[in-house]
């Protein structure tokens, strides 16, 4: 029996041990019994047990006598420390005083003991409100976190039914029943509404409570959700798998669809098109792209095409929202409809290279262009400088609104019967210019000459009068290689324009270098 017991049972006899039974060799981490016995009892005891077993056994004096069960520390062979309860008895040895100390192993039950500790202290010292009930809904317990949240000190709800306590229905019953997670509306001791989430469990004695309150969560949400209405941008968000999971009034609007039509779309329906017009791919969509780089994009300028056939052009900024539990992120794109801010700004760089009167390219324009075209290995440029041939008697005898129109009808002559790839220009005045890239040989830009002046020697009827334009044009070709800046290209064609004028109206001269002289 001894040996079989689950206590530890050891004797010493003037302090050494003379018999160990199995459960003491395993709490002292011994194989076989030959490595106990002999040694010191107090060579099995940490140190800081050792004066009190020593008193115990000191207080031994009648055979038959014990101590009180008391707990105890002893040291493993291993080095090890385990803590048992020990009670020791005065007995006899082969007929020699002797002392009989009986264990037990406390191991389990410190573990338990330090768990219901830590769950006592998880209890009391969480922010969530949790409250035990009897089987019928009846308040056993709550921590503090409770008596913060409803306002209730814990002897006012003991035995009160839980229903009561938190001023809604409540069934812990029935919220086990339907899933064990409720959204509630509670009331505080003062009448203040609370939202609260509710998790119910049951246990062996009831159920618990794990009222969670998310009021303050509640209006932040609200009061985002509000501002998000009110912007005049628009916002999505786009879920992990692609779907669009919330969207603004504005997003609607700028979208041109029905208000709540858009959530749950796929994003890749709404068609984007790029600056250039050509469709954005899937893969890079603002979703797709910031999925990719986990990074922000601000500025991304692209067009949606509506369903009512309008164009809007959209400035993005879209960004990674990882919500808790998501291994892919969400993305959050707001977008503003900068569709009459680019119409002002394209109006704005068109009026800045283009002749007001005639619509056609300013100087600025022009130089620009003959400075690309110039630059080009590829292709021969041709500059023609065209002038009108006495276009001041027009104007002095019939006033500058016939000049003016006078003007608008040879560029639009120009225009017409220049190539659809020539650059057509008005310098001011009546100067006006053609560059283009279409000829390489001083035949074909002879023919092109011809062709110009006839179109623009045409008779035209201005305010009830008939008119014939004459003009005179100076003609620069730059080969592949030219090193002329486009500006001397222009004085260039310039000087050829005035040594046509010297050959008479209605006639074209090509630059020689000897003009220059």
């Amino acid at each position: 029996m001894v040996e079989a017991s689950p206590y530890g049972i050891c004797v010493h006899q003037r302090g050494k041990v003379v018999f160990v039974n199995s459960a003491t060799m395993r709490f002292v981490g011994a194989k076989v019994s030959t490595e106990i016995i002999g040694m010191h009892i107090t060579d099995l005891v940490d140190v800081g047990s050792q004066d009190a077993l020593l008193a115990r056994i000191g207080s031994l004096v009648s055979p038959g006598s014990f101590s009180e069960p008391t707990e105890m520390t002893l040291r493993t062979l291993q080095g090890r420390r385990v803590t048992v309860e020990s009670q020791a008895v005065l007995t006899t040895w082969e007929g020699k005083p002797a002392y009989q100390v009986i264990m037990r192993d406390l191991t389990t039950q410190k573990a338990a003991e330090a768990g219901l500790r830590f769950q006592a202290a998880l209890v009391g010292h969480a922010s969530d409100a949790i409250i035990a009930t009897s089987p019928d809904g009846l308040v056993t317990s709550w921590n503090p976190a409770a008596e913060a949240v409803y306002g209730h000190d814990l002897d006012q709800v003991i035995g009160v039914p839980v229903a009561e306590v938190v001023g809604a229905p409540m069934s812990p019953r029935q919220v086990v029943a339907s899933g064990g997670v409720v959204q509630a509306t509670h009331y505080s001791a003062d009448g203040t509404a609370l939202a609260v989430r509710v998790s119910a469990a049951e246990m062996f004695d009831g159920y618990v409570l794990l009222c969670a309150d998310e009021t303050a969560q509640r209006r932040a949400e609200a009061e985002f959700a509000t501002v998000v209405e009110t912007l005049d941008e628009g916002v999505l968000l786009v879920g992990p798998g692609g779907r669009i999971e919330l969207a603004n009034s504005a997003a609607h609007r700028i979208a041109g669809v029905p208000p709540g039509s858009l959530v749950g779309l796929e994003s890749r329906t709404l068609r984007l098109h790029d600056e250039h017009g050509v469709p954005v791919p899937v893969d890079d969509l603002p979703s797709a792209r910031v999925r990719r780089s986990g990074k922000v994009e601000t500025g991304r300028v692209v067009q949606v095409r509506r369903r009512d056939g309008a164009h809007r052009w959209l400035s993005l900024t879209s960004g990674p929202l990882m919500a808790p539990g998501q291994s892919v992120p969400s993305v959050l794109t707001s977008f503003a409809d900068i569709t009459e801010r680019r119409a002002i700004s394209e109006r704005l760089a068109y009026e800045a290279t283009h002749d007001p009167l005639t619509r056609l390219a300013n100087r600025t324009l022009a130089l620009n262009h003959l400075r690309r075209t110039n630059a080009d290995p590829a292709h021969t440029t041709t500059v023609m400088f065209i002038d009108l041939d006495k276009f001041k008697i027009i104007n002095d005898s019939l006033g500058h609104t016939v000049g003016d129109q006078v003007l608008r009808i040879i560029g639009d002559r120009l225009r017409a019967a220049a190539g659809p790839s020539d650059l057509v220009g008005r310098l001011g005045g009546d100067e006006f210019l053609v560059i283009t890239t279409g000829y390489t040989e001083a035949a074909e830009v002879r023919a092109l000459a011809d062709h110009l002046q006839r179109r623009l020697a045409e008779s035209l009827t201005v305010h009830g009068r008939e008119l014939h334009i004459n003009t005179s044009i100076g003609i620069v070709i730059a080969k592949p290689g030219d090193r002329r800046s486009a500006d001397e290209l222009l004085e260039d064609a310039d000087l050829a324009m005035y040594q046509a004028k010297t050959f008479g109206p209605g006639r074209y001269a090509f630059y020689a270098p000897i003009m220059r002289k």
